[in-house]
């Protein structure tokens, strides 16, 4: 180890390292890549899982654990017995065996979370470190608390939870759920069911229970997460990961095979936690009249190729002589993370920061202009952004009706808006036009020279949607100043245009599994029904021999040639349309 991460207390202890030894039944977890151009000898590393998670499982041999037989020493063991869950959230668990107090690992914790951040940049964007780390459980580890927050010194505790604190439970239930759209209180008959299965958590604050997650298993190798709350006075400090994770290792400790979880599409705190625990959108429901998503942990995964999509964009600009603008729509921003340091296009998003807001009446102040159709609008936004305003650094875009018959104004509707917003604000004000997209029928360019010349005293030029536009082999007037782009980014193709030449990469697959085979019919059984994709759009990849042929909720049936060539657990990778993309929103997704 090196000085920076030496634990003192440790050196001079005189244990001898026994604590590193993992056990006969313990394991050391290497991340993805972590042996990639390793010079030292890892002959005492054997490889128990040679794909975990994208990452490996291994049994350390050595017979000295300080040096590790003057081998590679893995991350693991240089940041024992410290461990990263989030470092996004710097969420850092301790190994249980280690008799260390907080205090005497303060500066190890450091060196960790330098050491997992430095990981994180390397791999990023092929990697999300998060995302392995959010899966892959260390056993016997349990979160590492700050001793004070501020001048207020905490005690903090998880615990698994039983019948005697039944009462505790329930006076939180009765007095904090209030709110059936954000969290239903449980059935007292279930909360007794988690209490006696052994597999609920709560999370003590000075020995008082503040956040709590039931939990129950089956016989069958299934498993439930009934509820997962956190008292509102404790909330932003990541309790419901902490505690979702030791639900999730003891389930699977179990033998439970999958796991599954119900919450409100409107709690979106509550939804991340579940998602960064390692959940996934199954589909949407009902519960009680009141709208719900069903996760489910272990289902099918969405694989986003970021060097494709960058590879489109470039391409993309080499179809038009005016910049290419990039569309984030809510349900795929995660992946502007993930290439945002290799382009430089202006950006359309709802939650991006300096985007401009593409959604009507939702920009926030980060945003660095909306999309407006009213002075409400306008107003809405000046008010979110305050004196910022006065600065001149907003943006205003105003639909126009240009064939589509969508969200735009006519040239007179348009026109005396901007009037209105110029006696508010001396902000940019652009026109903006979408069309091909739902179908073929988009403005000739005589009919923009027509909008133009109705408010080019009014508007600085023209913004042009979507990815339509790439296939249109005309040049484009001056007055256009941008083509705003999306299903080409991610998938590569232009609506309306079988031009061969100008086809891209495609930038996302789905990952699903085979669950059935029937040779007798020549079908197999895949885990993704119509609740996740719109399978009979979607595209077979890989599979020729593979044929669509019906969807129901959570599975899809495919005719199949050769129905010998497969085995319960091959992978099927499918390609959505870009529709799709809204009901995988919530599915886990891996950046390569």
């Amino acid at each position: 180890m090196s000085n920076k991460g030496l634990i003192r207390a440790c050196e001079n202890s005189g244990c001898g390292w026994k604590c590193c030894s993992f056990g006969s039944d313990g394991h050391i977890v290497i991340l993805p890549h972590e042996l990639d151009g390793h010079e030292k000898e890892i002959s005492h590393l054997q490889i128990i899982d040679d794909d975990y998670f994208g990452g490996k499982k291994v049994k350390c041999i050595a017979k000295d654990c300080k040096s590790c037989d003057n081998g590679y020493k893995p991350i693991m063991c240089k940041t024992y017995p410290l461990w990263v869950k989030s470092v996004k959230k710097s969420f850092v668990f301790r190994s249980g065996k280690c008799p260390l107090k907080s205090e005497q690992l303060a500066k190890h914790k450091e060196f960790v979370l330098d050491v997992f951040d430095s990981c994180r940049k390397a791999l990023l964007p092929k990697v999300d470190i998060d995302t392995f780390l959010s899966k892959a459980w260390i056993d016997r580890y349990e979160p590492l608390f700050p001793t004070e927050k501020g001048n207020i010194e905490y005690k903090m505790q998880v615990k698994v939870l039983s019948m005697s604190d039944m009462s505790d439970i329930e006076k939180m239930e009765r007095t904090l759920l209030a709110n059936p759209d954000m969290c239903f209180p449980s059935e007292t008959e279930d909360i007794v069911k988690c209490l006696q299965s052994g597999c609920s958590f709560g999370l003590l604050v000075n020995d008082k229970l503040v956040a709590y997650s039931l939990a129950y298993c089956t016989e069958y190798g299934t498993a439930y997460v009934d509820k997962c709350f956190v008292h509102a006075d404790y909330r932003g400090n990541g309790f419901q990961y902490i505690l979702l994770n030791a639900n999730i290792a003891k389930l699977i400790s179990n033998g439970s095979q999958e796991i599954f979880a119900m919450t409100s599409p409107k709690n979106e705190a509550s939804m991340k936690s579940f998602i960064n625990a390692g959940f996934s959108f199954k589909r949407d429901t009902k519960y009680k009249e009141i709208e719900t998503f069903n996760l489910k942990v272990g289902t099918m995964k969405v694989i986003v190729y970021t060097k494709n999509i960058i590879e489109n964009i470039e391409k993309a600009q080499s179809f038009v002589n005016v910049p290419i603008s990039l569309m984030f729509k809510d349900f795929y921003e995660d992946i502007y993370e993930h290439i945002s340091d290799k382009i430089r296009n202006k950006i359309f998003g709802l939650h991006l920061k300096d985007s401009i807001c593409y959604s009507i009446g939702k920009a926030v102040k980060g945003n660095s202009g909306a999309v407006v159709t009213s002075f409400a609008d306008v107003w809405k936004y000046l008010t979110i952004n305050g004196n910022a305003c006065l600065r001149n650094e907003h943006n205003f875009y105003i639909p126009i009706n240009a064939c589509d018959n969508r969200e735009g104004l006519s040239i007179y509707e348009a026109s005396k808006l901007v009037n209105e917003i110029r006696t508010l604000s001396s902000s940019h004000i652009y026109g903006l036009i979408t069309s091909g997209c739902l179908n073929e029928n988009h403005p000739s360019e005589k009919e923009l020279f027509r909008i133009w010349n109705g408010l080019r005293n009014d508007i600085e030029s023209i913004s042009l949607g979507g990815s339509f536009w790439l296939g249109q082999n005309s040049k484009l007037p001056s007055f256009i100043s941008d083509v705003r782009i999306g299903e080409y980014m991610l998938f590569g193709t232009i609506p309306y245009c079988v031009d061969k030449e100008k086809q891209g990469l495609n930038g996302i697959e789905l990952q699903a599994k085979v669950i059935g085979i029937y040779p007798e019919r020549n079908q197999l059984i895949i885990d993704c029904g119509y609740s996740m994709a719109d399978m009979y759009k979607c595209r077979i990849y890989y599979h020729t021999d593979l044929k669509y042929e019906y969807s129901s909720s959570e599975y899809s049936i495919m005719q199949c040639e050769h129905v010998s060539d497969y085995r319960i657990g091959d992978v099927i990778y499918i390609v959505p349309d870009y529709k799709s993309l809204v009901k995988l929103k919530y599915a886990e997704h891996e950046y390569r």
